[in-house]
């Protein structure tokens, strides 16, 4: 004889309590299942700005202590003539709204683009941006250096060249600064120099007054028409013992599976470059 399977029925007092019992236990089971499962979901996608008549990218972000968050956008406007600026939006609703709060200074047919943002909350609160500048008229691009105050209702910007030397493309700047170890900081900052012989070599440049002004810029890397090397992509730091890091990509002008030469590599300053080159 088959033995009839046993069915829950919730027609008497015990079965209908055995009955809510494992309804109860299956649909725990089903939503806890659910929310392990499902994907994580952070907040709402709020637009900082709406493309409208070119492009914008580049974002770089950053957040005071007391909650602003500012966002730097690289803009490209294509008609009637090719024009970039930076334009620098804030919100103080942690990002749920954003606002235009300023915009990068520049002289007519001047491109901005690479933007690094830095915020250094020291002894003076200062946004700082690092940026490519380049020219309508083909003429050698340089890096900039702007810092003002991230509490101001009407920032003004001050203005200073760290890499510029004639003959020169300057690209692939980074930024960096001492203040969590000091607050009265000191800048550090990095690029790419690229002559008309086209090697390329690291320039480093710093500011011990904030980014009011920078010392003389000098190269870190010597390559040569002979033999011709390549130094791309520096990135900078500030460590510990007063170590100023880099890291960056290394290339010896070959391609392919026999080139072993091409690496990431590394080097670093003592006593936060005070004694220049020969402190690296």
């Amino acid at each position: 004889m088959v033995s009839r399977p046993y069915v829950l029925s919730p027609a008497s007092p015990t079965s209908r309590l055995s009955f809510l019992v494992a309804l109860f236990l299956t649909l725990w089971f089903t939503v806890t299942a659910a929310f392990a499962f499902a994907p994580l979901v952070g907040g709402d996608d709020a637009i900082i700005v709406q493309d409208l008549s070119g492009n914008v990218g580049d974002p770089e972000l950053v957040k005071t202590s007391d909650g602003k968050l500012f966002c730097a956008l690289s803009n490209i406007i294509y008609t009637p003539t090719i024009e970039r600026t930076t334009t620098i939006y804030r919100s103080l609703d942690n990002g749920t709204t954003w606002e235009l709060w300023s915009t990068l200074p520049k002289a007519s047919g001047e491109r901005t683009a690479q933007l690094r943002f830095l915020l250094a909350e020291g002894t003076q609160s200062r946004l700082h941006m690092l940026y490519v500048v380049t020219f309508a008229d083909g003429s050698n691009s340089i890096i900039r250096h702007a810092w003002t105050n991230p509490n101001s209702s009407t920032p003004v910007w001050t203005v200073t060249t760290p890499f510029a030397l004639s003959g020169y493309e300057f690209n692939d700047g980074d930024l960096a600064s001492d203040v969590s170890s000091y607050g009265d900081y000191y800048l550090y900052a990095v690029a790419t120099g690229t002559p008309a012989s086209n090697q390329q070599n690291l320039y480093f440049a710093r500011s011990t007054d904030k980014g009011d002004s920078w010392e003389a810029s000098y190269a870190l890397t010597f390559d040569s028409v002979a033999s011709p090397d390549y130094y791309l992509n520096p990135h900078i730091a500030f460590g510990g013992n007063d170590r100023v890091q880099l890291a960056f990509d290394y290339g010896d002008n070959c391609l392919g599976p026999s080139c072993i030469h091409n690496s990431a590599r590394t080097m670093y300053a003592a006593n936060y470059a005070n004694s220049g080159l020969s402190d690296w």
